[in-house]
């Protein structure tokens, strides 16, 4: 009789087993596909990066594979990688020695890596959009973009090289850039310098605004626009950003800690009293100044990486930016010239406390100030807050006390800790036409730490300016249009 039990006990298992793997078929399938993905990567990889953050829709393709993957923090790329990003995303991949690459929205790209003696060529192919860079001294890597026939090789620099329009652009903000067209024609450019290739040539132009992410998403326009020469388009542009730069540069108060000229641990702790709201952006981590004006950046890189680092800190209010700080030391070997005991101790003891702090920040998709024209046919723009988690796995979500999004100072909606299963998130939103919105999206850790970003809509429409107003023989063009309504007082906040 007690066999019978056991046999029946045995059967009802397995039969709520088996529904229960039906019904969850889709849930685990993505974890099998994600398992299968890593296990893809080659053993002898020549290049390897690891996945710093992901925001929106970024896809992974593996070589051999004609499937499309989301892309994962914490995951790993290596050669042969295709990387597609979507509208209002983007991907920081952080190398081996801390060097970050962004691939900016609406970007497809393609990794190659060749070994050559003792050095590896790094080869990244932008067939369409741009990747932004902030690369350390290289040694024995040699990293080149190219697009069509032209290339751009750098070896520690920052800025960005992309595929506008079929032309390809390089834009720097720090170092130095050799570019070379199809034709053979090469040309250096330097810090403030950007250059366009096309099949007439290369043309250079001095811009301050180079290597910024405004330059990157005016480039559109101005290589779009055949009536109008590139480099007169761009300094057109410059001139406006430069003014609003040195605007900025006005409004923010910095006061660092400066590193030791070594260290001996793979890691640093960058520390600042900056200007409260400025959103400074290091090795492609972008942290908002809290309300206490501290700001601390723990950055890490692999323990082999020995060499010089420069830690570049680019400030900015969302809509321009520059180098406010540069940090330099030296990675050095502990064992190679007998480092003094005491003072690796010493660090080690301060790798220990830093190791409790996540290197959490909050980036919410698309511009820090995004402004909507709506048509005069309805009365308030309708979409989505997108945000995400960057810096930590999905496996550090346990360390949060909650998320807290706020509308003009007022609690809109809070995450607590049980609901808080995913590292992107996406919130309904409305705003009345010629009205401003702020949000602001904080994460606070259990440990008390908070971290913020910040964003406005400012959706507007002049009704005069459209059939049925006053104006509609005269119309005026949407920047116009929004510059009268912002003049006249006719956007205002909630």
């Amino acid at each position: 009789m007690n066999v019978s039990r056991l046999y029946v006990v045995a059967f009802f298992v397995l039969f709520a087993t088996f529904f229960a793997g039906c019904n969850d078929e889709k849930k685990q399938e993505p974890v099998a596909e994600r398992q299968i993905a890593e296990k893809a990567l080659p053993v002898n990889s020549l290049f390897k990066a690891k996945v710093q953050s992901v925001v929106g829709s970024c896809n992974l393709q593996r070589q051999g594979s004609e499937k499309w993957n989301a892309l994962r923090v914490s995951q790993h790329v290596v050669e042969n990688d295709r990387i597609k990003t979507e509208q209002e995303s983007e991907s920081v991949l952080q190398m081996q020695d801390g060097s970050a690459i962004t691939v900016a929205e609406n970007t497809n790209l393609l990794l190659n890596a060749e070994e050559i003696g003792k050095n590896m060529d790094l080869t990244v192919l932008v067939e369409n959009g741009i990747v932004h860079f902030d690369v350390q001294k290289q040694v024995d890597t040699k990293i080149k973009f190219k697009s069509g026939n032209a290339t751009a090789s750098i070896r520690g620099t920052a800025g960005f090289v992309g595929n506008v329009n079929g032309k390809l652009v390089a834009s720097l903000k720090e170092g130095k850039v050799e570019v070379e067209s199809g034709a053979g024609q090469t040309e250096a450019i330097v810090e403030n310098q950007t250059v366009v290739v096309d099949s007439r040539g290369i043309a250079k132009v001095n811009l301050k605004s180079s290597g910024s992410v405004a330059l990157a998403k005016a480039l559109g326009k101005a290589l779009s626009d055949t009536a109008t020469s590139v480099p007169l388009a761009l300094e057109t542009f410059d001139k406006a950003y430069e003014a609003r730069v040195q605007e900025l540069k006005n409004s923010i108060q910095l006061k660092v800690a400066e590193l030791p000229d070594t260290v001996y641990l793979p890691s640093v702790s960058l520390q600042g009293r900056i200007t409260k709201g400025v959103a400074v952006t290091v090795w492609g981590y972008t942290d908002t100044v809290p309300e206490n004006g501290m700001y601390e950046r723990k950055l890490e890189w692999d323990a082999n990486a020995y060499g010089p680092k420069r830690f570049l800190a680019i400030c900015s209010d969302g809509d321009v930016e520059y180098i406010c700080h540069s940090w330099k030391t030296v990675y050095a070997n502990p064992n190679a010239d007998g480092a003094i005991e005491a003072d690796t101790a010493a660090d080690s003891t301060v790798q220990k406390v830093q190791d409790k702090n996540l290197m959490l920040s909050v980036k919410i998709n698309g511009k820090r100030n995004e402004r909507i024209h709506i048509g005069p046919e309805v009365s308030e723009y309708s979409g989505n807050l997108n945000f995400s988690l960057a810096g930590i796995s999905a496996n550090d979500l346990d360390e949060l006390k909650n998320i807290v999004v706020k509308r003009a100072g007022k609690v809109i909606q809070t995450f607590s800790a049980n609901e808080l299963t995913s590292l992107n998130y996406e919130i309904p939103i409305k705003v009345q036409r010629n009205k401003i919105a702020n949000f602001e999206v904080a994460a606070t850790l259990k440990n008390g730490k908070v971290f913020k970003a910040l964003k406005t809509y400012e959706v507007f429409c002049l009704l005069a300016n459209h059939p049925g107003g006053k104006a509609r023989n005269s119309l005026m063009n949407e920047t116009d249009e929004y510059n009268r309504l912002k003049n006249e007082g006719g956007i205002t906040a909630e």
